[in-house]
């Protein structure tokens, strides 16, 4: 039988693996966020409508978009990952979870906090984009 140590010794005397092994480790947060979801999936027997999703989309993709539209989307996707980070879905849901009334007055307070007036910047950049591409392929009425 091999020597089970030395095995281990050649996969970490090659830096590529070292390498390897900081990524996981710099994203373990990550990992084990990903792995408590995929573990409510299984215990809530939702795995297979899960994998089901996921070859569907993937079959969409295939079917509806080309390899350079897909790069931009996959680009796209890929700054809205933050969204996803462990910290973003556990701060969306206890605001999920606030039962906050905000009247006029509320609303003008808020829209001094630095944090709200950057996610209105950000969503009215988007629907600018949104109401140009309208016109442009003509999806609404004017």
């Amino acid at each position: 039988m091999p020597d089970e140590g030395a095995k281990v010794e050649d996969l970490l005397s090659n830096p590529e693996n070292i390498k390897k092994l900081e990524t996981l480790l710099e994203n373990m947060d990550s990992f084990n966020y990903l792995l408590e979801r995929l573990e409510l999936f299984i215990g809530a027997g939702m795995l297979d409508e899960l994998f089901g999703l996921f070859f569907s989309i993937m079959a969409f993709e295939r079917a509806f978009m080309k390899e350079e539209a897909l790069q931009e989307l996959s680009e796209l996707l890929g700054r809205f990952a933050f969204l996803v980070s462990p910290k973003c879905m556990e701060d969306f849901s206890e605001a999920l979870d606030r039962e906050e009334k905000v009247g006029p007055v509320g609303l003008l307070n808020k829209l001094r906090d630095p944090e709200v007036q950057r996610g209105l910047g950000v969503v009215m950049n988007i629907l600018k984009v949104i109401g140009k591409c309208a016109d442009e392929c003509g999806s609404f009425k004017k």
